[in-house]
Protein backbone atom coordinates (compact mmCIF):
# COMPACT_ATOMS: atom_id res chain seq x y z
CA UNK A 1 0.00 0.00 0.00
CA UNK A 2 2.79 2.42 0.87
CA UNK A 3 4.57 1.88 -2.46
CA UNK A 4 1.28 2.27 -4.35
CA UNK A 5 0.66 5.57 -2.55
CA UNK A 6 4.18 6.72 -3.46
CA UNK A 7 3.60 5.94 -7.15
CA UNK A 8 0.23 7.69 -7.15
CA UNK A 9 1.71 10.76 -5.43
CA UNK A 10 4.57 10.94 -7.92
CA UNK A 11 2.13 10.65 -10.81
CA UNK A 12 -0.14 13.34 -9.40
CA UNK A 13 2.78 15.68 -8.72
CA UNK A 14 4.08 15.18 -12.24
CA UNK A 15 0.72 15.92 -13.79
CA UNK A 16 0.51 19.14 -11.79
CA UNK A 17 4.03 20.30 -12.57
CA UNK A 18 4.52 18.95 -16.08
CA UNK A 19 8.25 19.47 -15.84
CA UNK A 20 11.18 17.27 -16.75
CA UNK A 21 12.07 15.99 -13.27
CA UNK A 22 8.80 14.11 -12.60
CA UNK A 23 8.89 12.64 -16.11
CA UNK A 24 12.41 11.42 -15.50
CA UNK A 25 11.30 9.94 -12.18
CA UNK A 26 8.37 8.17 -13.84
CA UNK A 27 10.63 6.70 -16.51
CA UNK A 28 13.08 5.51 -13.85
CA UNK A 29 10.22 3.98 -11.86
CA UNK A 30 9.01 2.09 -14.94
CA UNK A 31 12.41 0.47 -15.27
CA UNK A 32 12.02 -1.20 -11.89
CA UNK A 33 10.41 -4.62 -12.06
CA UNK A 34 9.03 -4.44 -8.53
CA UNK A 35 6.04 -2.35 -9.59
CA UNK A 36 2.71 -4.00 -10.22
CA UNK A 37 1.02 -3.89 -13.61
CA UNK A 38 -1.46 -1.38 -12.20
CA UNK A 39 1.36 0.90 -11.06
CA UNK A 40 3.12 0.57 -14.41
CA UNK A 41 -0.14 1.46 -16.18
CA UNK A 42 -0.41 4.61 -14.08
CA UNK A 43 3.15 5.61 -14.94
CA UNK A 44 2.59 4.95 -18.64
CA UNK A 45 -0.54 7.09 -18.56
CA UNK A 46 1.43 9.82 -16.82
CA UNK A 47 4.05 9.78 -19.55
CA UNK A 48 1.35 10.04 -22.21
CA UNK A 49 -0.28 12.95 -20.41
CA UNK A 50 3.07 14.72 -20.25
CA UNK A 51 3.04 14.90 -24.06
CA UNK A 52 6.80 15.25 -23.99
CA UNK A 53 9.44 13.69 -26.24
CA UNK A 54 11.47 12.45 -23.27
CA UNK A 55 8.77 9.82 -22.75
CA UNK A 56 9.23 8.34 -26.23
CA UNK A 57 11.94 5.71 -25.49
CA UNK A 58 10.10 4.32 -22.46
CA UNK A 59 6.79 4.23 -24.33
CA UNK A 60 8.43 2.56 -27.33
CA UNK A 61 9.76 -0.12 -25.00
CA UNK A 62 6.32 -0.76 -23.51
CA UNK A 63 4.70 -0.79 -26.97
CA UNK A 64 6.49 -4.11 -27.44
CA UNK A 65 5.80 -5.45 -23.94
CA UNK A 66 4.55 -9.00 -23.45
CA UNK A 67 1.67 -7.81 -21.26
CA UNK A 68 -1.20 -6.74 -23.52
CA UNK A 69 -2.54 -4.16 -21.05
CA UNK A 70 0.84 -2.43 -20.78
CA UNK A 71 1.27 -2.61 -24.55
CA UNK A 72 -2.17 -1.05 -25.16
CA UNK A 73 -1.51 1.68 -22.59
CA UNK A 74 1.78 2.49 -24.29
CA UNK A 75 0.09 2.86 -27.69
CA UNK A 76 -2.57 5.13 -26.19
CA UNK A 77 0.16 7.20 -24.52
CA UNK A 78 2.19 7.34 -27.73
CA UNK A 79 -0.84 8.64 -29.61
CA UNK A 80 -0.86 11.65 -27.27
CA UNK A 81 2.67 12.74 -28.14
CA UNK A 82 2.60 15.74 -30.46
CA UNK A 83 4.21 15.32 -33.83
CA UNK A 84 4.19 11.53 -33.68
CA UNK A 85 1.96 9.94 -36.26
CA UNK A 86 1.37 6.57 -34.69
CA UNK A 87 0.41 4.74 -37.88
CA UNK A 88 3.52 6.03 -39.65
CA UNK A 89 5.75 5.08 -36.73
CA UNK A 90 4.34 1.55 -36.66
CA UNK A 91 4.63 1.07 -40.43
CA UNK A 92 8.25 2.29 -40.40
CA UNK A 93 9.13 -0.05 -37.55
CA UNK A 94 9.91 2.74 -35.09
CA UNK A 95 7.42 1.16 -32.71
Amino acid sequence: KDRERKVAQAAYAALLKQDAKPRTQAIAMLDKSEYTVRQQLLLIQLLGESRHATALPALQHYAGHEDSMLRAAAYIALAKLPGLKLADAVSKGVI
